[in-house]
C-alpha cells in the first residue's frame, strides 16, 4: 500500500438521489440535503407524539412509573381531592403557561412544587406559593437538578431554601445551553 492510498480522505456522494455532491463518508448527506433531513425527521417526530398512539404510550409510561416507581407517600398525596383542587387552581392562576419559558401546558398539568414535597411540612404541600406551572422540558430539567443538588453534602438543606427567582434565572440558562 502507497503513502498516498494510506492518507487519502475518503468520500462519497451525498445519499440523496440525483445529487452526486463528494462529501465525507463519515456523513450521509450534503449539508443542502442534511438541512432538509432533520427538518423532515423533526417534523415526523412531533406528529408522532401528537398522535392518538404517541399519547396512549405516553400515557402508559406515566402509569408504569406511578405504579412502579413513585413512593407511595407521593401516590397517596397526588390523589386527595385537596391536591386536586390546589392543582387546578394553580394551573388556572399561571394561566395554563410555563412558568419559566412561557409554553402553553396543554397535555396534563404539570404542577411543580417550588421547595421539593418531600421537604415541606403538610401545609407548605399545598400552598399556591410553594407551586407553580411548568412545561414538561423545564419540569424534568428542574428534577434532573434537584437531584443533583440532593447528592452533594447538605443537599436537602440547599434545596429547601432555593426560591422561584433562582430556579427560573438557572432553567433558563439550561435552555439556552441546549
Amino acid at each position: 500500500m502507497s503513502y498516498r492510498s494510506k492518507h487519502r480522505q475518503q468520500v462519497h456522494e451525498c445519499g440523496q438521489p440525483l445529487c452526486h455532491k463528494i462529501i465525507p463518508i463519515n456523513e450521509r448527506y450534503c449539508p443542502v440535503h442534511q438541512v432538509k433531513k432533520l427538518a423532515e425527521y423533526r417534523a415526523k417526530k412531533d406528529a408522532y407524539h401528537k398522535s392518538k398512539l404517541g399519547q396512549a404510550i405516553k400515557s402508559q409510561r406515566a402509569k408504569q412509573y406511578d405504579q412502579t416507581e413513585r413512593d407511595p407517600q407521593a401516590r397517596a398525596f397526588y390523589r386527595t381531592k385537596s391536591w386536586r383542587a390546589v392543582r387546578d387552581a394553580t394551573y388556572a392562576r399561571d394561566g395554563a403557561t410555563c412558568q419559566v419559558c412561557g409554553n402553553v401546558v396543554q397535555d396534563r398539568k404539570v404542577i411543580d412544587h417550588i421547595k421539593p414535597r418531600r421537604l415541606c411540612s403538610p401545609q407548605e404541600a399545598l400552598s399556591s406559593a410553594n407551586l407553580w406551572t411548568l412545561c414538561y422540558k423545564c419540569h424534568f430539567r428542574k428534577t434532573k437538578l434537584e437531584q443533583i443538588i440532593a447528592k452533594q453534602p447538605n443537599g436537602d438543606n440547599k434545596l429547601a431554601h432555593l426560591d422561584r427567582f433562582w430556579w427560573v434565572k438557572v432553567l433558563r440558562e439550561e435552555r439556552g445551553k441546549k
